[in-house]
This record gives structure tokens, sequence and C-alpha cells, in this order.
């Protein structure tokens, strides 16, 4: 029966641990949150385990699911690895790109993606280059720059420079664990302005969190203001 278990089933899976709820899953590989948690459902009973825990917030691995999700993702990476390279055997790129970043891209998504890059391009060598969205945008007008990987939110609309979403990301409300919003299963943002809030500055996130304080009519109670993700 197991023969049945398809590559589909193993990225709806994945996206689903990933995720922790079958809508942003099915929102990461463009299918409908109940194709998405069918897949899963039938992958379970194919398999003979329960990969999920479900409750009202999403879903939470099993010890089972944890043990299967670390052999997903070297069967998916392995299948995605072969395809790319059967596709490019004849390549034989050389050359050099220049990179600019903002600081955010830099820290938490930049480094896979260049690894993985320089292991199928090992002869193009990367020049990086950090710096604010704003220079950024100019640098490639100048022709400064080749590329660059920035946070789109505020990007400009130029028609002489071409944008690219490689994914989305929700805005998330972080709390300490034990606080009384780690129990609630919606907070409205009065709630939250009732409360001391620790902004995050970096990568003109303050302005793009003002903008919803704003549709709110409402100011946070900002005790904190800090760049750095890992001191918020």
């Amino acid at each position: 029966m197991n023969s049945a278990i398809t590559f589909r089933h193993l990225r709806y899976f994945i996206a689903t641990a990933e995720t922790r709820k079958f809508q942003l899953a099915a929102e990461a590989t463009n299918m409908s949150a109940s194709a998405v948690a069918d897949a899963v459902k039938h992958l379970e009973e194919l398999l003979g385990v329960q990969l999920f825990d479900r409750h009202s917030k999403g879903v939470t691995l099993t010890y089972d699911g944890h043990r299967f999700l670390h052999n997903s993702k070297s069967i998916i990476k392995l299948l995605d690895d072969s395809i790319f390279a059967f596709q490019n055997e004849t390549l034989n790129v050389e050359g050099k790109i220049v990179l600019g970043a903002s600081s955010s891209v830099v820290g938490y998504f930049l480094p896979k993606l260049l690894g993985e890059f320089e292991k199928v391009y090992p002869n193009v060598q990367i020049e990086l280059i950090e710096n604010p969205r704003e220079l950024l945008e100019q640098q490639l007008l100048n022709d400064e720059i080749d590329l660059a990987f920035v946070l789109t939110s505020n990007v400009s609309t130029s028609e002489n420079i071409k944008v690219e979403t490689l994914f989305r990301s929700r805005r998330s409300l972080w709390c300490a664990e034990g606080h009384k919003f780690s129990n609630m299963e919606n907070v409205n943002m009065q709630d939250i302005a009732e409360e001391k809030y620790l902004m995050l500055t970096q990568d003109e996130s303050e302005a793009n969190i003002n903008v919803i304080w704003n549709q709110f009519s409402l100011k946070p109670a900002i005790k904190v203001k800090s760049t750095s993700v890992e001191a918020i």
C-alpha cells in the first residue's frame, strides 16, 4: 500500500509541518486547504500512523510525524536536486554576480540560498553588498548591482525595476511563553495597545507596522525599539 504514496503527499505534508496550519500550507503550495488536509489524511492512512495532532490553533507534529518529516525532506531535496542537475547538466556557467540585499534578508534568508547556489554553480563568484532597500534600488538603476533581495512591502514601482515575489510570510505577534496572549486564539489591536510593546525596526519594519496601527487609530505602548531580532 505504501507504493501509493506520491511526491505530492510529501510536499503537502512538509508544507503543513512547516506552517502548522492547513490554510497556510495551502497558500504555500497553491492548493485549497481542503485538498491539503485530505492529502495529509490520506498519507496518514497509507502509513498507518498519525502524523499530526489537530487542535483549534492548527496542527502539531506527533513523534512519528517528526521522524517522517526528516526523511520526507531528504527525499524531496534529492528529487529536486536530481531534476535540476539533469535539466542543467550541459551548463558550464562562469562569471560574477554582484548581489545586493537588505539586512534581514542577509541574516535570515540568503545563507541557505547561497549555499545551494554554490553547489550548482561552483564557478560563479558572488559579491554580496548589504544596504537599505532605497539604496539598493538606486544601485540597480545605476547598474552597480545585478539584482537585489529585499522585503517587497515598500518596493519601488519604477518601470525600470522588475520585481518578483519569491515567497510571502504573514505578520506575527510574538509574546513570551506564559503571557496571556499565548493562550488566546484571537488577539485584537486594542488588546495589544494596552500591553508593553517591543518594536522591531529592522528593514523598515517600524514604518510597515505603523501603517497597521494607523489603520486602527491606535498607538503601541513602546517599551523598547531595536533592529535586533535576537534582542526582541
